[in-house]
């Protein structure tokens, strides 16, 4: 089980989610650290207490306005930065169903979501950008969502 926090050894999850039709789902977020805007699967820290379900469900609400519709299966592990942390962070794979409208927490800057085939996934990928509709570019260099990816393509997901 998770801890929640960087003496545990466990940091947190990160939730590689697609909707019932088998579009995965990113979220537009803007990241601080970098100053740009990110496409991103939806991510965070464990509370105290908290079971790794409700973990799964408080991120996916939050972020999302979603719910789960099946059972989470977990894909894998790494770690955030191996050189300084000593922290692991949990990959799963989710489907969802959006319910409702999320509920942000006020540190975070999430613009809205996206639904992609695999098919249009590629050329975001290869080109480590997502440009919308608006022509407004998003990065697409996050190394959690990279990593969540290439754990799901080895399963065949």
């Amino acid at each position: 089980m998770l801890g929640g926090t960087l003496d545990s050894g466990y940091a947190g999850v990160v939730i590689a989610a697609s909707s019932q039709d088998g579009r995965l789902i990113f979220l537009k977020n803007y990241r601080n650290a970098t100053k740009v805007w990110c496409l991103e699967f939806p991510r965070g820290v464990k509370d105290p207490g908290n079971s790794l379900v409700k973990t799964l469900k408080n991120e996916l609400s939050e972020e999302m306005g979603a719910e789960i519709v099946e059972d989470p299966k977990k894909l894998g592990e790494v770690y955030p930065d191996s050189g300084v942390l000593a922290s692991v962070v949990e990959i799963f794979s989710v489907k969802v169903k959006i319910t409702g409208i999320p509920e942000h927490e006020v540190t975070e800057a999430i613009k809205e979501l996206v639904f992609m085939s695999k098919k249009d996934l590629k050329k975001v990928i290869q080109e480590q950008k997502y440009t919308d509709t608006d022509g407004k570019v998003y990065e697409f260099k996050d190394g959690f969502t990279l990593s969540a990816l290439a754990l799901l393509d080895s399963q065949g997901k």
